[in-house]
């Protein structure tokens, strides 16, 4: 409604409607983000913050990417390209096994005994088919979907014979849930989390139940210049590349760790991975055929059951590579040619004490995946150590129950 004066001697009201939409209606209210339906899916894309990653039906958490300023993925910007759970235990007094590796894997999504998929659900999207939520899925006391994190990507596996020799055996009667979720409110917007829970269904104990976080990492366009290392008071594994050890750019590190254990056991080893047949060879892919060979793995052992030699010491050791490569001291890993560093394609696997898991019983634990960056390696490192140290000590980021 608006007032306007005419004439001289007196005031006329007129009523204009419409004549100015924008004050007549108002703030505009906020557009909603568009509902979401729940159905399985054979991979889906988690991106809640800078991380992009993929996570499939079979238990691969691959095809990483770190997008800091909003870049489309390239080479230039890759972190992980295949990674998941290595678990053993010993049934019927032999070894068998599950594992993702050189991009297979013996993992299945399955539902009541049915082939599923991954689930993914945001934090802010409202969904059409609430009811569809499985009921093995994280729920709230009212009965609704459960979400860690903003976003997350949630699949329960079992494990199945897979015709080459390391996946011969499955491990029996396991029921794997695996929820990969991140933050995008900055409280861990470098990080994403992989939450696993065990569950042994069978009537008899799984003894000498051991897990491991393996993975295959690819920084930048160049795989065949990275390194691994380990920073064993803080217990985790890194990934870095040539350029960053040379001091010659900015120094990207790609790390994981476990934020909690199942069962509270301490770390057992951060073992060498060598592709095909790379030296050591005790440790490559050559050989490495059995599930008792992903056991000895799990141990921090050869493929023949030896322990590993710390090059500096002469002394066996469960953890590789834990030199400083700030400063150049200590077991480093990769390889002197021609008075230079050299890296390689590189592998990690770092796992805890083995375990019990008795019948009906099940237990849990989540590994945080990192990625940051930093001018030099020596700042980078020391970034890491705290960014972790920080992580475990909000607990409200992971411990859910």
């Amino acid at each position: 409604m608006r007032f306007l004066c005419y004439g001289s001697g007196f005031l006329l009201l007129i009523l204009l409607a419409g004549c100015d939409s924008s004050e007549s209606l108002g703030p505009q209210p906020e557009p909603q983000p568009e509902p979401l339906t729940l159905a399985p899916a054979t991979s889906v894309t988690l991106q809640a913050n800078a991380v992009r990653l993929d996570v499939n039906d079979e238990g691969e958490v691959r095809n990483g990417f770190w997008l800091p300023s909003g870049e489309s993925p390239t080479n230039d910007n890759g972190t992980v390209w295949n990674s998941g759970l290595w678990i053993s235990a010993l049934q019927d007094g032999t070894p068998h096994a599950g594992l993702i590796h050189d991009g297979i894997s013996n993992y299945r999504a399955t539902l009541n005994g049915e082939p599923s998929g991954v689930y993914f659900i945001e934090r802010d999207r409202p969904l059409t088919n609430p009811e569809d939520w499985p009921t093995e899925a994280p729920m709230e006391h009212d009965g609704s979907p459960r979400i860690y994190g903003d976003a997350m990507a949630w699949s329960t596996q079992h494990l199945v014979v897979e015709t080459y020799g390391l996946y011969t055996a499955p491990i029996e009667g396991l029921q794997i849930q695996q929820a990969v979720y991140a933050y995008g409110d900055g409280s861990a917007e470098d990080i994403v989390f992989v939450r696993y829970e065990l569950i042994n269904t069978t009537d008899t104990a799984l003894n000498e139940v051991r897990v491991g976080f393996g993975q295959d990492v690819d920084l930048k366009p160049d795989l065949e210049d990275d390194f691994t290392g380990f920073l064993l008071d803080e217990g985790i594994t890194y990934t870095y590349d040539l350029p960053a050890l040379n001091d010659a750019a900015t120094a990207r590190l790609w790390a994981a760790a476990f934020l909690d254990t199942p069962q509270a056991m301490p770390l057992n080893s951060h073992r060498i991975m060598r592709e095909n047949n790379d030296a050591p060879q005790e440790f490559s892919f050559e050989g490495f055929d059995t599930p008792t060979d992903v056991a000895y793995a799990l141990e921090g052992l050869s493929n023949e059951g030896t322990p590993m030699i710390d090059p500096t010491t002469n002394e066996p050791t469960a953890f590789a590579f834990t030199g400083n490569p700030a400063t150049g001291t200590g077991w480093i890993d990769g390889r002197i040619v021609n008075g230079n560093w050299d890296g390689h394609d590189v592998r990690s696997l770092l796992s805890v004490n083995p375990f019990t898991l008795g019948p009906g019983e099940r237990t849990h634990f989540t590994v945080g995946l990192f990625v940051l960056e930093r001018p030099v390696i020596s700042e980078a490192l020391d970034a890491l150590a705290s960014m972790v140290t920080s992580t475990r000590a909000t607990s409200a980021l992971w411990d859910f129950d």
